[in-house]
């Protein structure tokens, strides 16, 4: 189901990662606040320009969540959220989901599910879809922006970021740290930063599961070794890992001899 010419546009839809669950169990969807936030932001200067009706789409609200889920044949639950996350086709039924909820709309996503990004290209929809830039340290939040309509991309040219602001702005930060004092750690420290079990990030793009510390154990062991255990930690390993599977496997291999 692939159109080459583009719906008229009558009406604009903020939506973001709708087939995302709750990031804990009872709460609302993930990412109905991102969505809220953008729609909030950009509403009133939309106005200012056009009459076009502005509305959101978000988990089980424009869109029936659990219908999509069920057309792919998976549970509405993270595993599946990461199964499809990154497919680039769809059963019809899904496609004709999408197509009900987005039709005639132009599409401002605040990260959009990438399957759901390629459906509305493949449906001849047009999207904006604005990511968090990786720079975080500057004077204020930086977006980044694609799209799959050229003559919007064309526009977005204007908007692009200049790198040498983040470099001025890093050689502050930098300067303003010669006041503070020096991070006490023990020569060739090893650092180990994780991300929360369930965040997109930590999804293999061809096997679509969450990948977790499970996966990287050998190589955990191999930091163990190399790092952690020639300091003085009453024979313990200085890693932690929430996962029980990989806890439990640590702990069987706590006495095991390293060189």
């Amino acid at each position: 189901m692939t159109r080459t010419v583009p719906n008229a546009i009558r009406r604009i839809v903020f939506t973001g990662d709708i087939l995302r669950p709750s990031a804990v169990p009872g709460g609302p969807p993930a990412a109905n606040p991102s969505i809220e936030w953008l729609m909030r932001i950009l509403d009133w200067s939309l106005r200012q320009v056009t009459d076009l009706p502005i509305s959101s789409v978000a988990w089980n609200r424009g869109f029936d969540t659990e219908a999509f889920y069920r057309a792919v044949g998976l549970a509405p639950d993270h595993d599946g959220w990461a199964r499809v996350h990154y497919a680039t086709e769809l059963p019809p039924a899904a496609d004709q989901l999408i197509e009900a909820a987005f039709a005639d709309a132009l599409v401002i996503g605040c990260e959009l599910t990438p399957c759901l990004g390629a459906a509305l290209t493949r449906l001849g929809i047009p999207v904006i879809d604005t990511v968090g830039h990786p720079l975080r340290f500057l004077e204020d939040l930086l977006n980044a922006w694609r799209t799959n309509h050229a003559q919007v991309a064309r526009a977005l040219e204007a908007f692009r970021f200049n790198l040498d602001d983040a470099h001025r702005q890093a050689a502050l930060i930098r300067a303003k740290m010669a006041w503070q004092p020096t991070l006490d750690a023990p020569p060739d420290t090893a650092l180990l930063i994780g991300q929360v079990g369930n965040d997109k990030a930590l999804i293999h793009h061809r096997e679509g599961r969450l990948l977790s510390y499970a996966d990287y154990l050998e190589q955990l062991f191999e930091i163990g070794r190399r790092h952690f255990l020639r300091r003085q930690f009453g024979g313990k390993i200085g890693v932690l890992v929430r996962d029980g599977a990989a806890s439990a496997l640590f702990e069987a291999r706590r006495a095991r001899p390293h060189g």
